[in-house]
Protein backbone atom coordinates (compact mmCIF):
# COMPACT_ATOMS: atom_id res chain seq x y z
CA UNK A 1 0.00 0.00 0.00
CA UNK A 2 1.38 3.34 -0.25
CA UNK A 3 2.14 5.43 2.54
CA UNK A 4 0.15 8.12 3.80
CA UNK A 5 1.38 11.73 2.88
CA UNK A 6 2.39 13.35 6.35
CA UNK A 7 0.38 16.40 6.97
CA UNK A 8 2.61 19.63 7.38
CA UNK A 9 2.88 20.67 10.99
CA UNK A 10 2.00 24.16 12.44
CA UNK A 11 2.75 25.15 16.17
CA UNK A 12 1.15 28.47 17.59
CA UNK A 13 1.92 29.55 20.69
CA UNK A 14 0.04 32.13 22.39
CA UNK A 15 1.79 34.40 25.26
CA UNK A 16 -1.33 36.58 26.50
CA UNK A 17 -4.78 34.58 27.03
CA UNK A 18 -7.12 37.96 26.67
CA UNK A 19 -4.53 39.47 23.77
CA UNK A 20 -3.84 36.62 21.41
CA UNK A 21 -6.63 33.19 22.04
CA UNK A 22 -8.96 33.93 19.83
CA UNK A 23 -7.25 34.98 16.81
CA UNK A 24 -4.41 32.43 17.42
CA UNK A 25 -7.51 30.24 17.04
CA UNK A 26 -8.78 31.36 14.10
CA UNK A 27 -5.49 31.21 12.48
CA UNK A 28 -5.33 28.01 13.49
CA UNK A 29 -8.70 26.68 12.15
CA UNK A 30 -7.89 27.99 9.40
CA UNK A 31 -4.64 26.04 8.65
CA UNK A 32 -6.43 22.85 9.76
CA UNK A 33 -8.60 23.58 7.06
CA UNK A 34 -5.93 23.80 4.02
CA UNK A 35 -4.18 20.68 5.41
CA UNK A 36 -2.23 21.33 8.65
CA UNK A 37 -1.71 19.59 11.63
CA UNK A 38 -2.31 22.15 13.88
CA UNK A 39 -0.85 22.69 17.71
CA UNK A 40 -2.17 25.56 19.73
CA UNK A 41 -1.54 26.51 23.14
CA UNK A 42 0.53 28.56 26.07
CA UNK A 43 3.71 29.78 24.89
CA UNK A 44 5.70 28.62 27.98
CA UNK A 45 3.61 25.41 27.68
CA UNK A 46 4.74 24.54 24.04
CA UNK A 47 8.29 25.61 24.82
CA UNK A 48 8.70 23.48 27.79
CA UNK A 49 7.46 20.27 25.82
CA UNK A 50 9.66 21.54 22.68
CA UNK A 51 11.16 18.24 22.86
CA UNK A 52 7.98 15.98 22.59
CA UNK A 53 6.45 18.43 19.44
CA UNK A 54 6.60 16.87 16.13
CA UNK A 55 8.72 19.08 13.57
CA UNK A 56 6.74 21.70 11.95
CA UNK A 57 6.91 25.35 11.36
CA UNK A 58 6.61 27.12 14.92
CA UNK A 59 4.47 30.72 14.06
CA UNK A 60 6.57 33.09 16.79
CA UNK A 61 4.87 35.89 18.11
CA UNK A 62 8.38 38.34 18.01
CA UNK A 63 11.38 38.46 16.35
CA UNK A 64 12.97 40.62 19.09
CA UNK A 65 16.64 40.02 21.11
CA UNK A 66 15.04 37.91 23.63
CA UNK A 67 13.35 35.46 21.55
CA UNK A 68 17.21 34.04 21.24
CA UNK A 69 17.24 31.22 22.80
CA UNK A 70 13.96 29.70 22.05
CA UNK A 71 15.06 30.22 18.01
CA UNK A 72 18.08 28.69 19.06
CA UNK A 73 16.38 25.72 20.43
CA UNK A 74 13.98 25.55 17.75
CA UNK A 75 16.37 25.74 14.82
CA UNK A 76 18.73 22.80 16.49
CA UNK A 77 16.13 20.53 16.80
CA UNK A 78 14.83 21.41 13.03
CA UNK A 79 11.84 23.12 13.17
CA UNK A 80 11.16 26.17 10.86
CA UNK A 81 10.12 29.49 11.89
CA UNK A 82 8.01 32.30 10.94
CA UNK A 83 7.17 35.63 12.53
CA UNK A 84 5.15 37.91 13.27
CA UNK A 85 5.68 41.13 15.76
CA UNK A 86 2.59 41.27 18.13
CA UNK A 87 4.59 44.74 19.82
CA UNK A 88 5.50 46.11 16.32
CA UNK A 89 2.10 48.10 15.65
CA UNK A 90 2.33 50.61 18.42
CA UNK A 91 6.18 51.48 18.36
CA UNK A 92 8.65 54.18 19.11
CA UNK A 93 10.62 55.54 16.22
CA UNK A 94 12.53 53.49 14.13
CA UNK A 95 15.82 54.06 16.21
CA UNK A 96 14.73 53.11 19.16
CA UNK A 97 12.32 50.27 17.40
CA UNK A 98 15.76 48.90 15.99
CA UNK A 99 17.04 48.92 19.50
CA UNK A 100 14.91 45.53 20.25
CA UNK A 101 16.34 43.89 17.16
CA UNK A 102 19.51 41.80 16.67
CA UNK A 103 20.61 40.82 13.28
CA UNK A 104 20.82 37.01 14.44
CA UNK A 105 17.68 36.73 15.95
CA UNK A 106 15.75 38.83 13.13
CA UNK A 107 17.53 37.05 10.73
CA UNK A 108 16.03 33.33 11.57
CA UNK A 109 12.50 33.43 10.69
CA UNK A 110 11.87 32.04 6.90
CA UNK A 111 8.83 34.59 6.99
CA UNK A 112 7.84 37.85 8.35
CA UNK A 113 4.31 38.51 8.78
CA UNK A 114 3.67 42.52 8.96
CA UNK A 115 0.69 44.32 10.37
CA UNK A 116 1.11 46.27 7.43
CA UNK A 117 3.21 48.89 5.15
CA UNK A 118 4.52 51.10 8.29
CA UNK A 119 5.60 47.84 10.28
CA UNK A 120 6.93 45.98 6.69
CA UNK A 121 9.19 49.64 6.23
CA UNK A 122 10.05 49.62 9.67
CA UNK A 123 11.48 45.87 9.30
CA UNK A 124 13.55 46.74 6.04
CA UNK A 125 14.95 49.67 7.17
CA UNK A 126 16.83 47.66 9.87
CA UNK A 127 20.65 47.33 9.31
CA UNK A 128 20.59 43.61 10.26
CA UNK A 129 17.53 42.65 7.98
CA UNK A 130 19.01 40.39 5.13
CA UNK A 131 16.21 39.84 2.54
CA UNK A 132 13.75 37.60 4.46
CA UNK A 133 10.48 37.95 2.62
CA UNK A 134 8.21 40.36 4.67
CA UNK A 135 4.48 39.68 3.70
CA UNK A 136 1.79 42.96 4.25
CA UNK A 137 -0.25 40.04 6.17
CA UNK A 138 -2.29 42.26 8.77
CA UNK A 139 -2.30 40.23 12.50
CA UNK A 140 -5.17 37.49 13.30
CA UNK A 141 -6.13 39.76 16.41
CA UNK A 142 -7.24 42.18 13.89
CA UNK A 143 -9.77 39.54 12.35
CA UNK A 144 -11.49 39.57 15.04
CA UNK A 145 -12.75 43.20 14.35
CA UNK A 146 -13.72 43.08 11.70
CA UNK A 147 -17.45 43.14 10.72
CA UNK A 148 -17.66 39.21 9.59
CA UNK A 149 -16.92 38.77 12.92
CA UNK A 150 -19.04 41.37 14.93
CA UNK A 151 -21.77 38.62 15.71
CA UNK A 152 -18.63 36.44 17.52
CA UNK A 153 -18.63 39.19 20.63
CA UNK A 154 -22.42 40.05 20.18
CA UNK A 155 -23.03 37.99 23.43
CA UNK A 156 -20.24 39.21 25.55
CA UNK A 157 -21.19 42.86 24.36
CA UNK A 158 -24.99 42.57 25.40
CA UNK A 159 -23.78 41.41 28.79
CA UNK A 160 -21.04 43.83 29.59
CA UNK A 161 -23.76 46.57 28.53
CA UNK A 162 -26.18 44.63 31.05
CA UNK A 163 -23.38 44.42 33.87
CA UNK A 164 -22.74 48.14 33.41
CA UNK A 165 -24.47 49.85 31.36
CA UNK A 166 -23.44 53.25 29.65
CA UNK A 167 -19.37 53.24 30.57
CA UNK A 168 -16.32 54.65 29.87
CA UNK A 169 -13.02 52.52 29.65
CA UNK A 170 -9.99 53.65 30.79
CA UNK A 171 -7.16 51.31 29.42
CA UNK A 172 -3.97 51.35 31.52
CA UNK A 173 -0.87 50.55 29.63
CA UNK A 174 1.92 51.32 32.48
CA UNK A 175 3.08 48.34 33.14
CA UNK A 176 6.99 49.67 32.74
CA UNK A 177 6.46 51.36 35.67
CA UNK A 178 3.71 49.42 37.37
CA UNK A 179 4.89 45.87 36.37
CA UNK A 180 2.67 42.66 37.77
CA UNK A 181 6.40 41.55 39.52
CA UNK A 182 7.24 43.82 42.40
CA UNK A 183 10.12 45.56 40.81
CA UNK A 184 10.36 44.42 37.58
CA UNK A 185 10.93 46.92 34.73
CA UNK A 186 10.65 45.24 31.33
CA UNK A 187 13.04 47.27 28.80
CA UNK A 188 15.17 44.30 26.31
CA UNK A 189 17.23 46.12 23.84
CA UNK A 190 19.95 43.87 21.55
CA UNK A 191 23.44 43.57 22.25
CA UNK A 192 24.96 46.02 19.78
CA UNK A 193 22.95 49.23 21.53
CA UNK A 194 25.68 51.18 23.11
CA UNK A 195 24.40 51.28 27.13
CA UNK A 196 24.97 55.11 27.73
CA UNK A 197 22.18 55.43 24.67
CA UNK A 198 20.29 52.11 26.20
CA UNK A 199 20.00 54.15 29.76
CA UNK A 200 19.41 57.44 28.72
CA UNK A 201 16.58 56.37 26.31
CA UNK A 202 15.18 53.72 29.58
CA UNK A 203 15.39 56.69 32.13
CA UNK A 204 13.82 59.17 30.02
CA UNK A 205 11.11 56.69 28.65
CA UNK A 206 10.22 55.38 32.27
CA UNK A 207 10.11 59.42 33.86
CA UNK A 208 7.49 60.33 30.63
CA UNK A 209 5.19 57.18 31.82
CA UNK A 210 5.88 58.07 35.11
CA UNK A 211 4.39 61.11 35.29
CA UNK A 212 1.36 60.18 32.94
CA UNK A 213 0.30 57.32 35.04
CA UNK A 214 0.33 59.73 38.12
CA UNK A 215 -1.45 62.21 36.32
CA UNK A 216 -4.59 59.77 35.44
CA UNK A 217 -4.48 58.16 38.62
CA UNK A 218 -4.70 61.61 39.76
CA UNK A 219 -7.44 62.60 37.40
CA UNK A 220 -9.97 59.15 38.21
CA UNK A 221 -12.00 61.30 40.34
CA UNK A 222 -12.78 64.04 38.45
CA UNK A 223 -13.74 61.40 35.57
CA UNK A 224 -15.62 59.46 38.16
CA UNK A 225 -17.80 62.05 39.25
CA UNK A 226 -18.31 63.80 35.56
CA UNK A 227 -19.93 60.54 34.16
CA UNK A 228 -22.09 59.66 37.52
CA UNK A 229 -24.17 58.03 37.58
CA UNK A 230 -22.45 56.21 34.52
CA UNK A 231 -19.52 53.50 35.13
CA UNK A 232 -15.79 54.19 34.19
CA UNK A 233 -14.47 50.77 34.23
CA UNK A 234 -10.24 50.41 34.55
CA UNK A 235 -8.80 47.97 32.46
CA UNK A 236 -5.06 47.21 33.67
CA UNK A 237 -2.77 45.92 30.70
CA UNK A 238 -2.61 42.21 31.60
CA UNK A 239 1.48 42.61 32.88
CA UNK A 240 0.37 45.35 34.79
CA UNK A 241 -0.11 45.32 39.15
CA UNK A 242 -3.36 46.29 39.52
CA UNK A 243 -3.49 47.02 43.01
CA UNK A 244 -2.64 51.05 42.35
CA UNK A 245 -5.69 51.17 40.27
CA UNK A 246 -7.92 49.78 43.46
CA UNK A 247 -6.60 52.02 45.73
CA UNK A 248 -7.71 54.81 43.90
CA UNK A 249 -11.02 53.28 43.28
CA UNK A 250 -12.00 53.59 46.87
CA UNK A 251 -14.58 54.95 47.63
CA UNK A 252 -15.22 56.03 44.03
CA UNK A 253 -18.51 53.76 43.85
CA UNK A 254 -19.50 54.01 39.71
CA UNK A 255 -15.42 53.04 39.16
CA UNK A 256 -14.36 49.21 38.71
CA UNK A 257 -10.99 48.40 37.63
CA UNK A 258 -11.49 44.53 36.05
CA UNK A 259 -9.33 42.91 33.30
CA UNK A 260 -11.27 40.20 31.93
CA UNK A 261 -11.23 38.72 29.15
CA UNK A 262 -10.81 39.83 25.46
CA UNK A 263 -10.75 43.77 24.83
CA UNK A 264 -12.76 43.37 21.55
CA UNK A 265 -16.38 43.56 23.34
CA UNK A 266 -15.73 45.95 25.88
CA UNK A 267 -14.58 48.43 22.67
CA UNK A 268 -17.50 47.76 20.87
CA UNK A 269 -19.68 48.20 24.25
CA UNK A 270 -17.53 51.34 25.68
CA UNK A 271 -18.72 55.05 25.06
CA UNK A 272 -14.88 55.73 24.51
CA UNK A 273 -12.22 54.55 25.98
CA UNK A 274 -9.35 56.73 27.55
CA UNK A 275 -5.97 55.82 27.11
CA UNK A 276 -2.12 57.58 26.50
CA UNK A 277 0.09 55.41 23.20
CA UNK A 278 -2.05 51.95 23.72
CA UNK A 279 -2.64 49.78 21.11
CA UNK A 280 -5.99 49.85 22.80
CA UNK A 281 -6.99 53.21 20.69
CA UNK A 282 -5.99 51.22 17.30
CA UNK A 283 -8.48 49.09 17.87
CA UNK A 284 -11.34 51.61 18.73
CA UNK A 285 -10.44 53.34 15.72
CA UNK A 286 -11.25 49.71 13.71
CA UNK A 287 -14.59 49.09 15.32
CA UNK A 288 -15.65 52.92 15.66
CA UNK A 289 -15.68 53.31 19.22
CA UNK A 290 -14.16 57.20 20.18
CA UNK A 291 -11.03 56.70 21.23
CA UNK A 292 -9.41 59.96 24.11
CA UNK A 293 -5.86 60.51 24.28
CA UNK A 294 -5.03 61.90 28.08
CA UNK A 295 -1.56 63.95 27.28
CA UNK A 296 -0.86 65.80 30.63
CA UNK A 297 2.72 66.01 29.03
CA UNK A 298 3.82 65.19 25.80
CA UNK A 299 7.42 64.01 24.05
CA UNK A 300 8.14 63.85 20.42
CA UNK A 301 10.89 60.90 21.61
CA UNK A 302 8.49 59.06 23.91
CA UNK A 303 5.02 59.08 22.60
CA UNK A 304 3.51 56.42 20.81
CA UNK A 305 2.74 58.58 17.17
CA UNK A 306 -0.31 56.09 15.63
CA UNK A 307 -2.95 55.65 19.12
CA UNK A 308 -2.83 58.99 19.71
CA UNK A 309 -2.87 60.39 15.85
CA UNK A 310 -6.18 58.27 15.58
CA UNK A 311 -7.59 59.93 18.69
CA UNK A 312 -9.51 63.13 20.13
CA UNK A 313 -6.57 64.79 22.09
CA UNK A 314 -7.09 66.49 25.63
CA UNK A 315 -4.33 67.93 28.15
CA UNK A 316 -5.88 68.88 31.09
CA UNK A 317 -8.10 67.19 33.40
CA UNK A 318 -10.85 69.53 32.50
CA UNK A 319 -10.86 69.00 28.70
CA UNK A 320 -10.78 64.87 29.34
CA UNK A 321 -13.49 65.32 31.85
CA UNK A 322 -15.39 67.14 29.03
CA UNK A 323 -14.49 64.56 26.20
CA UNK A 324 -15.76 61.47 28.70
CA UNK A 325 -19.08 63.52 29.33
CA UNK A 326 -19.92 64.25 25.73
CA UNK A 327 -18.51 60.63 24.64
CA UNK A 328 -21.98 59.79 26.63
CA UNK A 329 -24.28 62.63 26.09
CA UNK A 330 -23.94 61.61 21.89
CA UNK A 331 -23.14 58.32 22.33
CA UNK A 332 -19.72 58.10 22.00
CA UNK A 333 -18.90 61.12 19.92
CA UNK A 334 -16.79 63.32 21.38
CA UNK A 335 -16.21 66.77 19.83
CA UNK A 336 -14.35 66.26 16.20
CA UNK A 337 -14.37 62.56 16.59
CA UNK A 338 -17.72 61.03 15.57
CA UNK A 339 -15.81 59.52 12.52
CA UNK A 340 -12.08 58.91 11.61
CA UNK A 341 -11.19 61.85 8.94
CA UNK A 342 -9.85 61.32 5.61
CA UNK A 343 -6.29 61.41 7.03
CA UNK A 344 -6.65 59.21 9.94
CA UNK A 345 -8.64 56.46 7.82
CA UNK A 346 -5.28 56.45 5.23
CA UNK A 347 -2.74 56.72 8.39
CA UNK A 348 -4.87 53.26 9.53
CA UNK A 349 -4.83 51.36 6.21
CA UNK A 350 -1.11 52.28 6.10
CA UNK A 351 -1.01 50.75 9.30
CA UNK A 352 -2.70 47.68 9.11
CA UNK A 353 -3.41 45.59 5.99
CA UNK A 354 -6.36 43.16 5.70
CA UNK A 355 -9.00 45.75 7.03
CA UNK A 356 -11.06 44.18 4.49
CA UNK A 357 -10.57 41.67 1.96
CA UNK A 358 -9.03 38.07 2.48
CA UNK A 359 -8.44 37.87 6.41
CA UNK A 360 -5.25 38.51 7.87
CA UNK A 361 -5.01 34.90 9.26
CA UNK A 362 -6.19 33.56 5.40
CA UNK A 363 -3.24 35.51 3.79
CA UNK A 364 -0.62 34.28 6.51
CA UNK A 365 -1.70 30.70 6.12
CA UNK A 366 -1.95 31.18 2.09
CA UNK A 367 1.91 32.35 1.74
CA UNK A 368 2.67 29.39 4.32
CA UNK A 369 0.78 26.75 1.96
CA UNK A 370 2.47 28.66 -1.45
CA UNK A 371 5.68 28.37 0.32
CA UNK A 372 5.81 24.60 1.95
CA UNK A 373 9.19 23.30 0.17
CA UNK A 374 10.55 26.59 1.76
CA UNK A 375 9.30 26.24 5.12
CA UNK A 376 9.85 22.43 5.05
CA UNK A 377 11.78 21.38 8.96
CA UNK A 378 14.95 20.64 8.32
CA UNK A 379 15.91 17.11 10.10
CA UNK A 380 19.20 16.79 11.15
CA UNK A 381 21.96 14.83 12.04
CA UNK A 382 22.20 12.40 15.46
CA UNK A 383 25.11 14.23 16.44
CA UNK A 384 22.77 17.44 15.88
CA UNK A 385 20.10 16.07 17.48
CA UNK A 386 22.14 15.34 20.46
CA UNK A 387 23.59 18.47 21.00
CA UNK A 388 19.86 19.52 20.68
CA UNK A 389 18.50 17.99 22.99
CA UNK A 390 21.41 18.73 25.65
CA UNK A 391 21.10 22.29 24.99
CA UNK A 392 17.23 21.81 25.80
CA UNK A 393 17.66 19.94 29.23
CA UNK A 394 20.25 22.96 30.48
CA UNK A 395 17.57 25.31 29.13
CA UNK A 396 14.83 23.99 31.08
CA UNK A 397 17.20 23.34 34.47
CA UNK A 398 17.70 26.89 34.10
CA UNK A 399 14.36 27.45 33.91
CA UNK A 400 13.16 25.42 36.15
CA UNK A 401 15.63 26.50 38.38
CA UNK A 402 14.51 30.72 37.73
CA UNK A 403 10.90 29.53 38.69
CA UNK A 404 11.70 28.06 42.08
CA UNK A 405 13.62 31.10 43.03
CA UNK A 406 11.20 33.53 41.77
CA UNK A 407 7.31 32.24 42.40
CA UNK A 408 6.24 35.76 41.63
CA UNK A 409 7.24 35.05 37.70
CA UNK A 410 5.47 31.64 37.82
CA UNK A 411 2.27 33.89 39.17
CA UNK A 412 2.92 36.13 36.35
CA UNK A 413 2.45 33.79 33.63
CA UNK A 414 -0.09 31.75 34.38
CA UNK A 415 -1.73 35.52 35.22
CA UNK A 416 -1.30 36.34 31.08
CA UNK A 417 -1.89 32.62 30.50
CA UNK A 418 -4.73 30.95 32.49
CA UNK A 419 -5.07 27.45 32.42
CA UNK A 420 -6.14 26.29 29.40
CA UNK A 421 -9.48 22.98 29.00
CA UNK A 422 -10.78 21.63 26.04
CA UNK A 423 -13.96 23.15 27.21
CA UNK A 424 -13.19 26.99 26.64
CA UNK A 425 -11.25 26.30 23.50
CA UNK A 426 -14.25 24.43 22.13
CA UNK A 427 -16.25 27.16 23.21
CA UNK A 428 -14.26 30.11 21.51
CA UNK A 429 -14.26 27.65 18.14
CA UNK A 430 -17.66 27.21 17.90
CA UNK A 431 -18.39 31.18 18.05
CA UNK A 432 -16.35 31.48 15.46
CA UNK A 433 -17.60 28.98 13.41
CA UNK A 434 -21.33 30.64 14.16
CA UNK A 435 -20.09 33.53 13.00
CA UNK A 436 -18.19 32.67 10.25
CA UNK A 437 -20.47 30.00 9.19
CA UNK A 438 -17.47 27.41 8.51
CA UNK A 439 -15.50 24.91 10.75
CA UNK A 440 -18.86 23.25 11.81
CA UNK A 441 -16.29 19.80 12.16
CA UNK A 442 -13.21 21.10 13.93
CA UNK A 443 -12.61 20.92 17.46
CA UNK A 444 -9.68 21.29 19.70
CA UNK A 445 -8.58 18.34 21.69
CA UNK A 446 -6.65 18.33 25.02
CA UNK A 447 -3.21 16.49 24.28
CA UNK A 448 -1.13 18.09 27.34
CA UNK A 449 -1.47 20.86 29.92
CA UNK A 450 -2.21 23.82 28.32
CA UNK A 451 -1.96 22.49 24.65
CA UNK A 452 -4.78 21.25 22.09
CA UNK A 453 -4.87 19.86 18.77
CA UNK A 454 -7.24 21.20 16.34
CA UNK A 455 -8.93 17.92 14.82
Amino acid sequence: MPRAVRKPVLHVPVETMNREFDGKLLLSLIAADRGFDVYLGGQAAMHENLIALPLGIYFSKGVRSPSRKIFDLLDGFGHSIVALDEEALVRFDLKHFHFKLDPETFGRPRFLFAWGGDNAEAWASFSGYRGTPIIEAGNPRIDLLRPELRGFHREAVAGLRERFGDFILINSNFAVVNHFVKNLTRYAVADWVPPLEADQHKTGFLAHKQEIFQSLLAALPAIAQAVAPATVVVRPHPSENPTIWEVAARGLDNVVVLHEGPVAPWLMAAAAVVHNSCTTAVEAAVVGTPAIWFAPVESAEFDIHLPNALSFKTTTVAELVAAVSTSLVTNGAPPEAIALSETQRLLLDHHIAALDGALASERIVDTMVANLDRLKPRGHALGGRLKARLRYYKWRLKRTWNAYRNPDGRNYLRHKFPELDEGFANDRLHGLAAALGRFEDRRAMRVGPDLLRIV
